[in-house]
Order: C-alpha cells, then structure tokens, then sequence
C-alpha cells in the first residue's frame, strides 16, 4: 500500500570499504592501507601520528587506545581482554563504520555524529 511505502525508513548510506587489509605489528603492511588508518586515527581520535605508511609503535598504541574504547565490538568477540594491536576483521569493521559516519557527517535519523576528538 502507498502508506506503507512512505512508512518506510530511509536507507542506510552506503560507504565505500575503508580499510580492507589486516594490519599487524612487526609485518609487511600494505602502505597505503596504514595511511588510511594513520589518517582516520588523527581524525578521530585528534591523534598526531605521522602519516608515512609505516605501522609504528606509536601507531600500535593508538590502535590499541581504539580497540580498548571499542572493547565490546572489538575484543569481546574474541574473548580478548587486552588490545592486540592488530587491525583485523572486528577492528576494520568498527573503523568503516565510523569512518562512513564521519564521512556522511549523519546518521539514518539525520543525527550529527560525534566523534571523541569533538567531545573533549
């Protein structure tokens, strides 16, 4: 029915897959894929790591700083406790979620997002 129809949400913005790769300390990474995680990083977090594509201990610690505030979606579907440091499928997952958000600026509801480097 045409009242159903205009009942219906909004569809969900589709974005582009940000980081596709696995990022891991003491690997050959993918340069350009660290930089688009050095690049979200800074963005989100308003962290200055040096956007160089080399996946550094300053890198690392920022990444774990995200899996630790994103534990729940991050660590706990691999009954980890600790940050890891790897940028795998659970991280690149909440990393393109934010990133779509923060690219498209609003959620389904029309919602800002904020993000951690505007809230402090």
């Amino acid at each position: 029915t045409p009242s159903a129809i205009a009942e219906r949400p909004a569809p969900l913005t589709q974005c582009p897959t940000y980081l596709t790769q696995t990022i891991s300390p003491r690997t050959k990474n993918d340069r350009n894929e660290v930089i688009r995680l050095q690049v979200f990083l800074n963005s989100y977090l308003d962290s200055k790591l040096a956007v160089d594509g080399t996946y550094d201990k300053e890198d690392i610690v920022t990444v774990m700083q995200f899996q630790a505030m994103h534990g729940d979606e991050i660590l706990k579907p691999y009954r980890l406790r600790v940050a890891t440091g790897i940028v795998a499928q659970t991280t690149r997952s909440v990393v393109n979620r934010i990133q779509c958000a923060m690219t498209t600026q609003n959620t389904s509801d029309g919602q800002t997002i904020p993000t951690p480097a505007t809230n402090n």
